[in-house]
């Protein structure tokens, strides 16, 4: 079986190299409202987080005898 040569080889590797960068830097990049958006979308389907509920996440954490952590965010 003949050995491929250096050069071969490193023109090999640059062509996958470059198919695969323009995969990734080809994506549209999110703006951040949209990447909000998504992330209160999500948290409020999420079942281990209690969203925009205070006194709901107050009684949680007093039958739990646990603390709470709360996080203030802007999202439009």
């Amino acid at each position: 079986m003949k050995r491929l040569s250096f050069p071969l080889l490193t023109a090999i590797f640059l062509a996958v190299s470059l198919v695969s960068s323009g995969a990734v830097f080809g994506q549209k990049k999110k703006t951040r409202d949209e990447m909000v958006i998504e992330d209160r979308d999500h948290l409020q389907n999420d079942q281990t987080w209690i969203y925009n509920d205070l006194e709901k996440a107050r009684a949680a954490a007093k039958a739990a005898g646990k603390p709470m952590m709360i996080v203030f965010r802007c999202i439009p």
